[in-house]
């Protein structure tokens, strides 16, 4: 399959365009303008090609999409915009549903595509296995279809992979389900991780979690770090924490001093 590599094709015609009228705009201008002329340059004839960046996908098959979006990787050549909104607009599902079980960026290209859509949801639970890129790709569309992919992942997490993607996952299904506030509750308890366990909890939003919030947050060895999401989980399900005095705690004094040096070095990066 023949490629072209449109953003360099752009960016040449961009440079002599500026050389022609380097005045036309300030630096912010150009700016401004780049995205209006990229937009333009995609309906405008080339020879080389012998039609415009968008007629050029516009004749591929849906399936030859995915190929030239497979063969830019793996020859190197970057993938355009021009390319992306065209599978976006005409790819079949199906098509690029193997892409997930690849181990490069394409899988993350495929999963921003395909969405959360049922038929990819083990290829996406699968991907959790694998690097933070491709873990990412894989929990954005769980997430947005959490609900609908519960029963695997109660599934994966007796498996006992994966465990805190897998816990945020169940988070955020609806309320009400017994076997999922359980498996929250027996993480709050359980993990050590009293915090991260309390937000999820307040993510899931079931008030019946209250009882065991109330009864942890007064706990002695509780820090301040783990009381701010205890306090907070509580207040999100319509209950009201108990007030801690935590002035003369270690955690608490190096939580100040970590937020003095963070605001600090804000103020001083403003000031540069």
């Amino acid at each position: 399959m023949k490629l072209f590599d449109f953003d360099a094709l752009f960016e040449k015609k961009l440079s002599e365009y500026i050389s022609k009228a380097p005045a036309r705009y300030d630096a912010e201008g150009w700016e401004r303008a780049i995205p209006k002329l990229y937009d333009r340059f995609g309906d405008t004839p080339i020879p080389a090609v012998g039609c415009t960046p968008r007629e050029f996908y516009a004749r591929m098959t849906p399936a030859e999409l995915v190929e030239a979006l497979v063969s830019h990787r793996e020859q190197g050549v970057a993938v355009s915009d021009f390319l992306l909104r065209a599978l976006e607009e005409r790819a079949r599902k199906e098509d690029l549903l193997p892409l997930l079980a690849r181990e490069d960026d394409l899988a993350v290209t495929a999963a921003s595509l395909i969405g959360p859509d049922e038929r990819a949801f083990p290829a996406y639970l699968s991907m959790l296995e694998r690097g933070a890129g491709v873990q990412n790709a894989a929990m954005e569309q769980l997430l947005a279809g959490a609900e609908q992919a519960k029963p695997l992942i109660l599934a994966a997490l007796k498996e006992g992979k994966c465990r805190e993607h897998l816990l945020e996952l169940l988070a955020h299904t609806a309320a009400g389900d017994d076997e999922v506030l359980d498996i929250l509750l027996r993480d709050l308890r359980e993990s050590g991780e009293e915090a991260a366990a309390a937000d999820r909890l307040a993510a899931y939003g079931d008030e019946r979690a209250l009882p065991a919030l109330n009864e942890l947050i007064v706990r002695e060895d509780i820090g301040y770090l783990a009381y701010r999401e205890l306090k907070y989980a509580i207040e999100a399900l319509g209950g009201e924490p108990c007030e801690r005095d935590f002035s003369e705690s270690t955690d608490y004094l190096d939580f100040v001093q970590r937020q003095a040096e963070t605001l600090e070095a804000a103020e001083k990066k403003k000031d540069e």
